[in-house]
């Protein structure tokens, strides 16, 4: 759309009643030609005034206003445990791109191969969501636990906050053993008890990482109850193309 100097002209503060100057006479016709165009603008003008209040509503309240939200409605999410403060939330810089080792597409199959999207018959499957949901659950509930399966060295590079390690080897090795001391099960006469045991969110790299996908097999073949498994298939991999926070563990 053309913006009408004359109309602009007519509609000037600036503009003096008085003046001798001369429009033409189709500039009134223009004029209601154009009110439907002229709405537009006002709407359009009202729009980007809102959304400047919007921002500078959250500057006045000291938010710095993001442009990668978590959700369309969720900002970011505080876990408070007993000795830190977690913020959970997206890198806010649009232009980021997911880092090394993570950018890599193609890992030598086997053992790298694609992981199915079901470790087990029962076992949950979590995306982002449900997972950032079952780390606010584990900070105020130790019957839940965030167990990366990774190997220590990854581990200790970096993960998903609150997670601990548990190599998925350490599994095949001494899985009574952490079934008893860590995870809440109890042996009777040769059978398992696992009704205090704990819920186990288990993740290693990613879609292609098995480590996880054979620990809850591992897992289940004990006889662990499937519905205190729950698998986030997408693990670090996933974690880190959404842009979401890590931590280098103490």
């Amino acid at each position: 759309m053309k913006f009408n100097k004359y109309l602009y002209k007519a509609l000037s503060p600036n503009h003096n009643q008085n003046s001798k100057t001369r429009y033409p006479a189709n500039a009134f016709f223009f004029s209601l030609l154009s009110a439907r165009e002229a709405v537009k603008i006002l709407l359009a003008i009202s729009g980007i005034f809102g959304i400047s209040l919007s921002i500078h509503a959250q500057a006045q309240n000291g938010i710095e206003p993001l442009q990668v939200n978590l959700t369309k409605n969720i900002r970011q999410i505080e876990i408070k445990t007993d000795s830190q403060t977690i913020i959970i939330e997206r890198n806010n810089d649009s232009t980021h791109s997911i880092e090394p080792p993570f950018d890599k597409t193609s890992r030598p199959c086997p053992p790298f191969c694609i992981q199915p999207v079901t470790a087990a018959p029962g076992v949950e499957t979590l995306g982002e969501l449900e997972m950032i949901e079952f780390l606010q659950k584990s900070s105020t509930d130790d019957r839940v636990l965030i167990v990366d399966t990774r190997l220590s060295e990854w581990y200790r590079r970096e993960t998903i906050p609150l997670a601990v390690n548990i190599p998925a080897e350490s599994w095949t090795i001494g899985l009574e053993k952490l079934l008893k001391e860590r995870l809440g099960a109890k042996k009777t006469d040769n059978q398992w008890d696992y009704s205090n045991a704990k819920t186990l969110v288990l993740f290693c790299n990613g879609y292609w990482n098995p480590d996880s996908y054979e620990t809850i097999q591992l897992l289940v073949g004990a006889g662990y109850p499937a519905d205190k498994l729950k698998w986030y298939r997408g693990g670090m991999q996933a974690w880190q193309s959404l842009g979401l926070g890590t931590q280098i563990p103490r």
